[in-house]
């Protein structure tokens, strides 16, 4: 940056120019062959997948990337058991991969993951699983708004309500410093305060839609401030995901009685924060380790 800001462009330029002919004889190109594949589809990094040599990853789907001591402590038990590499990774979007499942045992260790940790799928629902969230309020002093306790809430009744011809993200965030870059987001919601109907403080959102990577690589551009998100919000995700991206109601919708219902079960879920030691004991039992996403 320095070094361009003394040169400026055109001096930085001729003189790569220069020493690159001293170094191969030649002129360097002016353009050439874009690397960018000419189309790109986004992987899908959960279910059950081949390796290369074989064996099987399987990436599971932790609901906005939420996880508490006794369910890595299970995790932990099967990888140990059904895995021959005794390892667990952890992808961008927060869920997790254990790789190097033998064949003869990649059917035990999906039927045990199901039974043990049910809400920890390898075939979640659209919204739930497109949802990327930061720590939020809960344990992060700089965030506005509980990200995974309304992520959580806001995903269950979109899915139980709408049917989604393909995926959709949707990224929160607790504060400007956007930690699960709601810029890339199908759908972006940064928090923030706003006045709620009686006049009182309450959380609230930013919402930013458009957002894209690879082909369609595009950021996001705000969409409407200051969204109550008790009051307002659902409507709101509503409105965009039937005329952005073809949400069709399901046939029956949830009644408001068990939306309530609900939203008091997530409430109820951030309340119940693990202890100490319970932290404490998981460290001490975590001895998969999270490397790169699939090199080993």
């Amino acid at each position: 940056m320095y070094l361009i800001d003394d040169m400026g462009t055109d001096g930085f330029r001729a003189e790569v120019e220069r020493r690159y002919k001293a170094a191969t004889g030649e002129d360097i190109a002016t353009e050439g062959k874009s690397m960018v594949p000419a189309e790109w589809k986004r992987r899908d990094i959960i279910g059950v997948h081949k390796q290369s040599d074989g064996k099987n990853w399987v990436g599971i789907h932790v609901p906005v990337g939420r996880a508490y001591p006794d369910e890595m402590d299970k995790l932990i038990a099967l990888t140990e058991k059904y895995s021959d590499g005794d390892e667990i990774r952890i992808t961008v979007e927060t869920n997790l991969i254990v790789p190097h499942i033998p064949d003869s045992k990649v059917n035990a260790f999906v039927k045990d993951l199901e039974a043990q940790l049910p809400a920890w799928k390898l075939n979640p629902a659209t919204v739930s699983k497109g949802t990327v969230t930061c720590t939020g309020s809960q344990f992060c002093g700089q965030a506005k708004v509980n990200t995974k306790g309304h992520a959580q809430d806001f995903a269950d009744r979109l899915d139980a309500k709408y049917s989604f011809a393909s995926d959709v993200r949707i990224h929160w965030t607790g504060c400007p410093n956007t930690c699960s870059q709601i810029q890339v987001g199908d759908i972006g919601l940064i928090g923030t305060t706003a006045k709620n109907s009686k006049g009182e403080a309450s959380e609230a959102v930013d919402i930013y839609v458009g957002g894209g990577i690879g082909q369609k690589s595009a950021l996001a551009t705000l969409h409407k401030k200051g969204v109550v998100i008790e009051e307002d919000l659902f409507a709101e995700l509503e409105g965009i995901l039937i005329n952005n991206f073809n949400a069709l109601p399901k046939k029956t919708a949830p009644s408001s009685a068990s939306a309530s219902a609900s939203a008091s079960s997530s409430s109820a879920s951030e309340d119940s924060v693990p202890s100490s030691s319970d932290q404490g004991g998981f460290r001490d039992s975590v001895k998969a380790s999270f490397k790169g996403l699939f090199g080993k």
